[in-house]
C-alpha cells in the first residue's frame, strides 16, 4: 500500500494545483510596457487638453504651435499604448497550451493586421503640418477603432477560452491516471470503496464532457463573427463572455470531485 499511497499524493498535488497560473516572463514585460505606454497615454492626453485650452483662450501663434506639437504627440502615444497592447496580446497567444496552431495562426494575423494599421497611421501622424490636417489624419483611426476594439475582445477572448481548455487537458490527463491507479488496485480497496470510487470517476467525466460542450458550442458561435461588422461582433463576444463563465461551472466542479476522490484513497488502509 506504501505505493499506491505515494502516486496518489502525487496525484493530489497536481490537482491542488489546478488551475495552474504559468509565469511567462515574455507576456509578463509585455504587460508592463502597456503599463508603462498607458501612464505616457495619460500624461500626453493632459499636455495636449491642456494646450488646446491655451489656445482657444489665447489664438496666438505660440500657443497654435504648441497645441499643434501636443497633438501630434498624443496621437502618436495613442498608437503606442495599442501597438503594444497587441504585442503583449501576441504574446499571450504565444504561450497559450490550450489553443491549437491554426487557432494561433488565425489571431496572430488578425493582430498583424492591427499593426499595420497603426504603423501607417502613426506615419500619416507624423506628416502632419498644420492644425488643419490633425483631424482629416485622427477621424477615419476613429472609426476604424471600432474594428480595433472588437479584434482585441476576439483575441482576448479566444485565449481565455485557451487556458480554460488547458486546464481542462490538465484534468483529463489526471483522470486517466487516476483510472489507472484504481483499475490496477482494485483488490486493495473494498467493495464500498470501489463504488464510491467509480462514482466519483464518472462524475469527473461527465462534467469534462459538458464543459467541452458548452465550449464547443461558444467557439462554433465566435467563428461565425463577422468583423466587418465590429459593433455586432462586439456585442456577440460580451454575450458569449457570460456563456463562458458559466462553462466553468463543470470545471470547477470537476475540481472539487477530484479533491474529494483524492482525500477518500488517501484515507484508504
Amino acid at each position: 500500500m506504501r505505493k499506491i499511497s505515494c502516486l496518489f499524493l502525487l496525484l493530489l498535488l497536481l490537482i491542488v494545483l489546478a488551475p495552474r497560473q504559468l509565469v511567462f516572463a515574455s507576456s509578463i514585460q509585455a504587460y508592463q510596457d502597456y503599463l508603462y505606454q498607458n501612464d505616457l497615454y495619460r500624461q500626453t492626453l493632459s499636455g495636449f487638453e491642456t494646450a488646446r485650452n491655451e489656445y482657444r483662450k489665447y489664438q496666438s501663434l505660440a500657443s497654435q504651435a504648441d497645441v499643434l506639437a501636443k497633438a501630434k504627440i498624443f496621437l502618436e502615444q495613442r498608437v503606442n499604448l495599442l501597438y503594444t497592447y497587441l504585442l503583449f496580446l501576441n504574446e499571450k497567444i504565444s504561450e497559450n497550451k490550450g489553443l491549437s496552431a491554426a487557432e494561433k495562426l488565425k489571431l496572430e494575423q488578425y493582430l498583424r493586421n492591427e499593426i499595420v494599421y497603426l504603423v501607417n497611421h502613426r506615419n500619416a501622424i507624423q506628416a502632419i503640418n498644420s492644425l488643419q490636417e490633425v483631424s482629416p489624419v485622427s477621424q477615419p483611426f476613429e472609426k476604424h477603432y471600432q474594428t480595433l476594439s472588437a479584434v482585441m475582445h476576439l483575441v482576448a477572448f479566444n485565449i481565455q477560452i485557451g487556458q480554460l481548455n488547458d486546464v481542462a487537458q490538465l484534468f483529463t490527463d489526471a483522470l486517466q491516471q487516476i483510472q489507472s491507479l484504481v483499475g490496477e488496485n482494485r483488490s486493495a480497496f473494498t467493495p464500498e470503496k470501489l463504488e464510491q470510487f467509480d462514482r466519483w470517476l464518472v462524475s469527473i467525466a461527465e462534467k469534462q464532457k459538458l464543459y467541452q460542450q458548452l465550449v464547443t458550442q461558444i467557439q462554433d458561435k465566435i467563428n461565425l463573427l463577422n468583423l466587418a461588422k465590429p459593433l455586432d461582433a462586439e456585442d456577440q463576444i460580451k454575450q458569449n463572455q457570460k456563456k463562458l463563465l458559466q462553462a466553468q461551472v463543470p470545471l470547477k466542479d470537476a475540481n472539487n470531485y477530484f479533491k474529494e476522490l483524492i482525500n477518500a484513497l488517501k484515507t484508504v488502509d
